[in-house]
């Protein structure tokens, strides 16, 4: 380089690779941009679990996203890859399996920032389910065991993943059995009925 030389190309083991995501299951409070590098380099997926909803939906676009933090909501549904290009980040992020998971509580008052916005599937991608009526209201008493969900969450990290020709973590498609296709679907109409 003194002798005004260009400078040898570095090698490729002496590149720093990316720092590992730590692995976890569940998040809690979360930006959309936070929740995009963690799906990037968690391809088990994620749980993102807020007691109450609306404040995960109101804090949508918080940051200056434009209208983005709803349209990442949506995608977050199906599983499919998702690239995020924003001009702070001069590279990609590339999310080969965008699979985050919702679940919360909202009060009933609140449902109405929901459903009535605008059309965009976002609610039609959430489960809902409540409680039957009941006529009186009992305390519940006493610890709840927990170990039968630490225990399914334990098995489900412990499944092993496929891997694609180029060595990528592919998820593993477990289809439904016809009665559970029938039993889903019937639940579905009940659901709209209510």
């Amino acid at each position: 380089m003194k002798n005004g030389e260009p400078a040898p190309a570095m090698p490729d083991d002496a590149r720093e690779p990316p720092a590992p995501v730590r692995p976890r299951i569940r998040v809690a409070d979360a930006t959309v941009e936070a929740l995009g590098a963690l799906a990037a380099g968690l391809p088990r997926g994620l749980l993102l679990v807020r007691d109450e909803l609306a404040g995960w939906l109101g804090a949508f676009d918080k940051y200056g996203g434009g209208g983005s933090d709803r349209a990442f909501a949506i995608e977050m549904y199906g599983g499919r890859a998702y690239v995020v290009d924003r001009m702070k980040n001069p590279e990609p992020l590339r999310i080969r399996h965008l699979s985050i998971g919702v679940l919360g509580g909202v009060q009933p008052d609140k449902l109405e920032m929901i459903l009535n916005g605008p059309d965009d599937g976002l609610a039609s991608r959430l489960l809902w389910a409540w409680p039957e009526t009941k006529p009186e209201f009992n305390l519940a008493r006493g610890a709840q065991d927990d170990g039968p969900m630490q225990r399914a969450f334990a098995r489900l990290t412990d499944l092993l993943q496929i891997h694609d020709e180029f060595g990528h973590p592919e998820p593993v498609l477990v289809p439904l059995a016809r009665e559970a296709e029938d039993r889903l679907e019937a639940f579905a109409r009940d659901i709209v009925e209510r």
